[in-house]
């Protein structure tokens, strides 16, 4: 059960709890994800838009967002959690397009005229996400932990979490599905060999 802050109680078979650094407040042992602040920047490219259904990879990563802007970033700064948007930001995703897309890039306009967002990434200590029970025989399970990985991580751990809850078999193989597993990063208790004295 979880109950909303106006009294309101909800009902599930089964909870998945995906609230970044934050989930560490709803568990024990939870790993300690780092934040990694991360800037996307967007601009007027109408001059020259690309096609609505491309994206490009090169180091960092644009696409056109709507008919005359594109979005393109993202800068990475592990250890770093603030959230304001910088003209440095900007800069740097300027110059990761400016490496692969010169021309394009020179006829985009200053970054002094770009907007943006600020945001905070979670990352876990081994960079896998963060995926499953926290305790086996729980009803409440847990979604972090991506990093700068999210379009390449969701949609598999989605499907591995899924197949967790519902008990069926899972679309990777069991080496992945231990570095997914959200509880990797527990200690395990060792067995104690007997100490035994002779007679």
């Amino acid at each position: 059960q979880l109950k909303s802050g106006n009294e309101t109680t909800l009902e599930a078979d089964h909870v998945v709890v995906c609230c970044a650094r934050e989930s560490a407040a709803l568990f024990e042992n939870y790993p300690l994800l780092k934040p990694i602040r991360g800037q996307v920047s967007w601009v007027d490219n109408s001059f020259a838009t690309l096609p609505l259904h491309e994206a490009y990879s090169y180091g960092g990563y644009c696409m056109q967002l709507n008919t005359s802007e594109l979005i393109l970033g993202a800068s990475f700064y592990p250890n770093r959690d603030d959230q304001e948007v910088l003209l440095d930001d900007h800069v740097h995703n300027f110059e990761l397009i400016h490496s692969v897309f010169p021309h394009y890039a020179k006829q985009l306009p200053p970054v002094e005229q770009w907007q943006g967002r600020a945001s905070v990434r979670a990352q876990s200590p081994d960079y896998f996400p963060v995926v499953g029970k926290m305790q086996n025989e729980s009803r409440i399970s847990t979604f972090a932990g991506l990093g700068s990985k999210g379009f390449l991580f969701a949609p598999l751990c989605s499907e591995v979490l899924v197949a967790q809850i519902l008990g069926e078999a899972y679309p990777v193989p069991k080496s992945l599905l231990q570095k997914l597993d959200a509880q990797r990063f527990q200690k395990k208790v060792k067995p104690k060999k007997p100490y035994f004295k002779s007679q």
